[in-house]
């Protein structure tokens, strides 16, 4: 697979002129690693040949009970999924805010959002108003700032703050490599500290007289543009086979819970013989649990 090619910050666009006239800029990003298990550490899920052959399982008992319209419109947004483009939400207070980030990421096709310092107040609400879409995304939740720009920017991730006053326009970014954008507290922005840990900083361009735009409509402008460059390219909806059925299984066991019980599920693959996977957080990443004890199931089974 061929390298991903650095993305050049500044005023310029690397291709509008030579390399013996174009302006200098403050910084060259170093090239990113190989994609390899990059890639794969993005993918929140197991995916490993023992985790396929259970999704595969999984989806042979519950394929069945579900509308065909349906089934159909869960395999699509699996397969259309990416990882490699994604929202960290610091700080923010309005929980309205939250959730339109997180139905728009849904609605992109995003796999992954990441809240730091949000309170268990506003989660609750955000989930009453994201119109369900945090039950599809993994959403991972920060209490620090640092902690979770350093796990990004190891998983290979271009770390871009959105800042009006940046000089770096939006449509002047290629995203030829995955990205990260970084949304900050409604009055105060992106904190400084935030903003010292980032690769650089982007502005959504405006031409009328408002001097900013609500966090929410940033960040679709911004996940809107990444998706629509990606894409283009043919870098979107990037999952091998092995992770899109590992995540369609995952998209059907959310669904069926959520429409008959998580007890009724669990009872339907045991009389098939099928050990129903336990999601289990482990260092950061979801895992199938193949061992657990299913009666234990129950209860601690994340949807």
């Amino acid at each position: 697979m061929s390298r991903i090619r650095p993305l050049r910050l500044g005023a310029y666009h690397p291709r509008q002129r030579s390399a013996s006239t174009r302006p200098s800029v403050p910084y060259l990003l170093p090239p990113p690693p190989p994609r390899g298990d990059l890639t794969d550490r993005r993918f929140p899920l197991a995916w490993d040949r023992a985790a396929v052959e259970q999704a595969h399982a999984v989806c042979a008992v519950l394929e069945p009970t579900v509308a065909t319209e349906r089934a159909s419109k869960l395999r699509r947004a699996a397969e259309a999924r990416t990882f490699n483009v994604t929202a960290v939400l610091e700080g923010l207070t309005d929980p309205g805010n939250v959730a339109a980030v997180l139905r728009t990421s849904e609605a992109l096709g995003l796999g992954s959002v990441h809240v730091v310092h949000a309170q268990a107040s506003e989660r609750k609400q955000a989930s009453r108003s994201s119109a369900g879409a945090e039950k599809w995304l993994q959403v991972n939740r920060w209490e620090d700032t640092r902690t979770c720009l350093e796990k990004l920017r190891q998983e290979g991730y271009l770390l871009l703050a959105a800042d009006a006053r940046a000089a770096t326009p939006l449509d002047q970014l290629e995203f030829d490599q995955p990205v990260a954008f970084v949304l900050g507290h409604e009055h105060r922005g992106v904190s400084e500290d935030a903003l010292q840990w980032t690769d650089g900083r982007v502005a959504v361009r405006m031409d009328g007289l408002v001097e900013s735009l609500n966090v929410s409509v940033a960040a679709a402008l911004l996940l809107g543009r990444a998706r629509d460059v990606r894409s283009a390219a043919g870098q979107y909806a990037d999952l091998c086979q092995e992770q899109r059925d590992v995540l369609y299984a995952d998209y059907l066991l959310k669904h069926c819970a959520s429409k008959h019980g998580q007890k009724s599920v669990a009872a339907i693959l045991k009389r098939k013989g099928v050990l129903e996977p336990i999601l289990a957080q482990e260092e950061d990443k979801v895992t199938i649990n193949q061992n657990a004890n299913l009666e234990n199931k129950i209860t601690t089974i994340e949807w």
